[in-house]
């Protein structure tokens, strides 16, 4: 039987399941777009890496399918499915040099000893900016030099999809920023789909132009990723996604998507997901017209602050305004920004630029006039609101 073709190509999954001892993954489905970026995410022991050594073939799935350039290999060996893998752990060679590592995957048919594979290991060791070190031992790299060697080593084949076990998760801030930029760069240069497994929500934001949200071995939530930094559909995702406010409310229903909703500060209007229009998911139906709790959140960086009463505070016409008083409690510098907490009857984090801060300084105990965009105001109605 012939290898897969190395053209970049969609990865379906549909109804994937896999039994690990106790734990198991249930009914994974997605799409992997061409020259697509996918980031999955979640806390530890949720199935992240089980279900990222399912697509490489390591382990084999117990139900539904996986197919690639609309061919299916559910069943296929991982050699034969020609991707790339690295995990967190960069697990080189320390017997073998960096160009003998990174060629360790090279098939003997390809030859390593080739011109044209020599040509291809010298340009990708000068993209990847290791093109000094490659004579070098493992042992006489750093962490981030281990990981761009074990990087260049799941490259080198050419794989049709790159796939990365939280690559980046054990690299101090400074190297974890500039492997960040490299794959980024690497993505955009070479085209190649990618599957990125990470815990780090803020790696996933910055990387990913597709996420996945896993929690206890299923999907939580999928989407673009600003979307579910803006827009979760549970609390459960809230949390994870580091939603700034999460407010208990009340509300008496609404009409699908935007909702009158009460909490201790007063009334706010708020959109929701639809769950009768959007599709199901935990919670199916809509939870605002069947539950009467739920929580509004709002990300700092949405509310503004200004004197109460301000009449720079008034909207636009057409633009709705969610607006309250609230008192100043504590002012803390966050290098750029200034993150303000205020205290009414709610606690409400506010997230303000160095500049917006200089021009209105905040001090404790001030009395200020909240708002925030009825578009940045959101809601969510689950059946278990802990």
């Amino acid at each position: 039987m012939e290898r897969m073709e190395k053209e970049p190509g969609l990865l379906e999954a549909k109804n994937l399941n896999l039994s690990a001892g106790t734990f198991e993954l249930r009914d994974i489905t997605f799409q992997v777009k061409p020259q697509g970026y996918l980031v999955v995410v979640g806390p530890t022991g949720c199935g992240k890496t089980l279900l990222l050594e399912m697509i490489a073939g390591i382990r084999a799935a117990t139900g539904g399918s996986l197919s690639f350039n609309g061919k299916d290999i559910t069943a296929l060996p991982p050699e034969r499915r020609r991707f790339g893998l690295a995990y967190q752990d960069s697990l080189l060679y320390p017997f073998l040099s960096v160009r003998e590592n990174i060629l360790f995957g090279v098939p003997k048919e390809e030859g390593v000893d080739s011109d044209k594979t020599k040509k291809s290991l010298e340009a990708l060791a000068e993209s990847m900016e290791i093109a000094h070190l490659l004579e070098r031992f493992p042992g006489h790299l750093s962490g981030g030099e281990r990981q761009r060697v074990s990087l260049a080593r799941a490259l080198m084949t050419e794989p049709s999809l790159l796939l990365l076990d939280e690559p980046l998760s054990a690299l101090d801030p400074r190297t974890r920023d500039k492997m960040q930029e490299l794959l980024r760069r690497l993505h955009r240069e070479r085209g190649i789909a990618v599957i990125h497994v990470t815990h780090d929500f803020g790696e996933a934001i910055r990387l990913g132009d597709q996420m996945l949200l896993m929690r206890e071995g299923s999907i939580e939530q999928d989407g673009a990723p600003l979307d579910m930094y803006d827009r979760p559909k549970t609390l459960f995702a809230a949390r994870f996604m580091g939603m700034d406010n999460l407010i208990p409310v009340t509300t008496d229903g609404g009409d699908g998507r935007l909702n009158d909703v009460q909490c201790r500060d007063g009334r706010f209007v708020a959109e929701s997901f639809d769950w009768t229009t959007d599709g199901g998911g935990k919670g199916a139906s809509n939870e605002a017209a069947t539950h009467q709790e739920g929580w509004l959140c709002v990300r700092a960086e949405h509310i503004k602050v200004t004197p109460p009463f301000c009449d720079q505070t008034k909207a636009p016409a057409g633009r709705r305004v969610n607006r309250w008083l609230s008192v100043v409690d504590e002012v803390t510098m966050e290098g750029a920004q200034v993150m303000v907490i205020c205290r009414s009857n709610e606690v409400w984090r506010i997230r303000m630029s160095l500049r917006e801060w200089q021009d209105y300084p905040l001090s404790p105990g001030a009395l200020v006039e909240l708002t925030v965009d009825v578009e940045h105001t959101w809601s969510i109605f689950e059946k278990n609101r802990t």
